[in-house]
């Protein structure tokens, strides 16, 4: 009964640990796909105005590297996260879609990107320069705000049963609420597994098989799942495939992968051990 319920908790321990790590990557990959798609087209076309105003002479290469590094901030990164949550949320509750405030997040990214913007063209931005690039910034919030509610309307409109479906895994998944109940089913797990297999280093035996599989499913295969998850998102959002990276999970798989096998090196040891000792004796 101990080895029934002990298997039972493996399992529950691996579903939870690939949940939470899955909802963790989820947001960021498909946020990366949302940025890539619409955010650094619109920021390229919006700041790039401002831009020739100040910098008759400024290269489309330089202009589209000052974009590349605005949309591509922290800020706007959190901006596209919570334009997914909210398409996923309208999506997933037959809502009508309610956009974030764009306009803030574009400030605070021209604001944090202003040295390197002035380092593209080369020179160093007076007063007025900085006053017009924060007005472009001004636009490009505005502008990116009506093509990301339009963008997101039209995919709302054109969703299929099994997209909304998708929609609403995605809002669960990314949920504060799910995040805390897997980390605590984890622990109790993680626990209930310990106290039932500590005799002998039993329970060493159980964690490393889990961190192997949840390091392998983590690692190599969730990665391949999400990505093109993200790429079909950017199909229906901006009408072609785009490569994302799910390199964070991928990291974190790797590392909870070597912990599990460190785990079952461990346990292998300490059987060896045991042998040994009964050997002397």
């Amino acid at each position: 009964m101990k080895r029934v319920i002990s298997v039972l908790l493996d399992i529950v321990l691996v579903l939870a640990s690939v949940s939470i790590l899955a909802g963790l990557s989820l947001k960021d990959i498909c946020a990366e796909a949302a940025t890539d798609a619409l955010v650094k087209k619109a920021v390229t076309s919006t700041i790039g105005d401002g831009v020739r105003v100040m910098f008759p002479d400024a290269t489309e290469g330089q202009i589209e590297d000052a974009a590349d590094k605005i949309s591509q901030d922290e800020n706007l990164r959190a901006l596209v996260g919570d334009y997914m949550d909210a398409m996923a949320y309208a999506a997933a509750n037959g809502t009508s879609f309610s956009s974030p405030d764009v306009s803030s997040y574009m400030e605070k990214a021209v604001d944090d990107n202003v040295e390197a913007v002035a380092e593209s063209f080369g020179i160093e931005l007076d007063g007025l320069q900085r006053a017009v690039l924060k007005s472009a910034a001004g636009s490009a919030g505005s502008r990116l705000e009506t093509e990301l509610g339009v963008a997101a309307d039209e995919a709302l409109s054109h969703m299929t049963g099994q997209q909304k479906q998708a929609a609403k895994l995605y809002e669960v998944m990314t949920s504060e609420a799910a995040r805390t109940a897997a980390a605590a089913i984890i622990c109790l797990s993680a626990l209930g597994i310990v106290l039932l297999r500590f005799s002998k280093g039993r329970f060493l035996f159980h964690l490393g098989l889990c961190g192997i599989v949840v390091g392998g499913a983590a690692g190599y295969v969730l990665p391949a799942v999400l990505s093109a998850a993200a790429g079909e998102l950017g199909r229906a959002m901006a009408g072609s495939g785009i490569t994302v990276s799910a390199d964070m999970l991928t990291g974190h798989g790797k590392w909870i992968l070597a912990a599990g096998a460190a785990l079952s090196v461990l346990y292998g040891i300490l059987r060896l051990s045991r042998i040994g000792e009964k050997k002397r004796y």
